[in-house]
């Protein structure tokens, strides 16, 4: 027994054809687009001048160093006390490490404290060298707590004018910013305003040593 080709009509054709861009439509949308990434400073804003000036007094401000899990451009929550997590998308202008350095050097320099206050590029001499560690840089999101910022960093002030460098000061400072909303605008500002207040707390307590050129 032979069979007939089946023949489609025109209103058939357009059935199909409806049907796949449909089809087509509904993949398409489920394709959603990736947020874009948003890039934010840590702004410590301006120190008042102090009273005292270490006149003939260099200080040559070494790389902050940062610790893991917080030694990476993209912003790190705390969620408990043991479990932590990256957010690809909201993340710093440049390695934190760099912002928090360079903050530092301007601050110091803002204040007066010293003749002058410069970075590892320069050929300038120097007296004293700050080195700095930053423990802990992170929103802390932990459940049931208020969302804060969090910066916790040590200081060393060495003394390398003789053969053997010696530790002439050093002190660990803890700050947190409560912050008004969770978003990373929000928490940036919270950064800016605990680093400012341990760089104001860190000028006072160099303002308050003797120094020989």
């Amino acid at each position: 027994m032979s069979h007939r080709p089946v023949e489609f009509t025109i209103s058939a054709w357009m059935t199909i054809i409806m049907m796949m861009i449909m089809i087509m439509a509904g993949c398409a949308g489920l394709e959603k687009p990736y947020p874009a990434k948003q890039y934010f400073a840590i702004d410590a804003g301006d120190p008042a001048t102090v009273e005292t000036r270490n006149e003939g007094i260099v200080v040559r401000v070494l790389r902050l160093r940062i610790t893991e899990p917080f030694a990476r451009q993209s912003f790190v929550y705390r969620k408990s006390a043991s479990e932590y997590e990256t957010d690809y998308y909201h993340v710093f202008t440049a390695d934190p490490a760099m912002l928090l350095t360079g903050e530092t050097i301007q601050w110091l320099d803002a204040t007066e404290l010293f003749d002058a206050v410069i970075d590892t590029a320069s050929s300038i001499d120097h007296q004293y060298l700050l080195e700095s560690q930053a423990t802990t840089l992170c929103g802390d999101f932990t459940t049931g707590q208020t969302p804060r910022a969090m910066i916790e960093a040590k200081f060393f002030l060495i003394d390398d004018r003789g053969a053997e460098s010696v530790i002439k000061f050093q002190r660990e400072y803890n700050e947190t910013e409560e912050l008004p909303q969770t978003d990373a605008q929000a928490l940036a500002e919270g950064w800016g305003k605990c680093y400012g207040r341990i760089l104001a707390t860190l000028t006072d307590d160099l303002s308050k040593l003797e120094f020989e050129p």
